[in-house]
């Protein structure tokens, strides 16, 4: 009994000296860790392996495009033919594009009737903007070395369908890249040009023919051609006679050196 009751009793010391040690020990502990704390601004950050982490781009993509569309884009042989005139076709460029009525610097209204037919032939809305011998009896006036055009259209409308048109244009371009060689962006525009139109006889302007998509071979061509010169290909227009061959219409193009 008496043994009993010491080891009982060497039980309840054990496990009160037990007690105390383990509180000691979590003192310690939480005196150290408040120390560390103290003494450490620092954050402790777990940094992933580098291969996990996407590397972080140095500057914005090059999103702009290879070529930017440019109303003022004419065929070789028109610009040529022209020669120190193109400084006014460009100003009555200007003018449709301002919704300008007024356009002065002519030397005479014949050089004005050459460079209004080379307009509506190389810039596409124009046959839509300006009015002509169909739409009355005077498309235009002209004295003293200024002219006076006629619109068809209110200057919202006007603008609106010049803007459409140059988001037109931009778009068939974009499909253009900086590596293409000259017969690649050649061939890329003249296989969107087939993709694009419909063949049908249902325009009746090549405007028409770009923007509702249906055409016949000539407003093929002739929506290339505008499409190369964007390019700055030297291209011309080209048709049959009908004279023992089928009616039917073509581009020339300069590729390489060579047409």
């Amino acid at each position: 009994m008496q043994i009993g009751k010491v080891c009982v009793k060497v039980d309840k010391k054990g496990r009160e000296k037990m007690k105390k040690a383990i509180v000691f020990c979590m003192a310690i502990l939480l005196v150290f860790g408040l120390a560390a704390c103290g003494t450490s601004d620092e954050a402790i950050v777990v940094v992933p392996s580098s291969s996990s982490i996407p590397p972080i781009p140095t500057s914005k993509p090059d999103l702009s495009p290879v070529f930017t569309y440019s109303p003022y884009a004419i065929t070789a042989f028109s610009k040529e033919a022209m020669g120190e005139s193109y400084a006014l076709y460009c100003d009555l460029v200007d003018a449709l594009l301002n919704y300008d009525c007024e356009v002065s610097g002519f030397e005479s209204e014949t050089q004005f009737l050459g460079l209004w037919c080379i307009l509506r032939q190389e810039f596409p809305p124009a046959e839509k903007l300006l009015a002509d011998c169909g739409d009355t009896d005077e498309p235009y006036s002209f004295s003293d070395g200024r002219v006076t055009l006629k619109y068809l259209l209110d200057k919202t409308a006007h603008l609106q369908l010049l803007d459409n048109y140059a988001k037109r244009i931009q778009k068939d371009l974009s499909v253009l890249e900086e590596e293409d060689t000259e017969v690649i962006r050649i061939a890329k525009l003249h296989d969107l040009v087939g993709t694009t139109i419909v063949y049908g006889e249902t325009a009746r302007v090549v405007y028409d023919a770009i923007m509702g998509n249906q055409g016949v071979c000539e407003d093929y061509a002739e929506y290339l051609i505008v499409l190369l010169n964007q390019i700055g290909v030297e291209c011309y227009y080209a048709c049959s006679d009908g004279e023992g061959v089928a009616s039917h219409a073509w581009v020339i193009a300069k590729m390489e050196g060579q047409f």
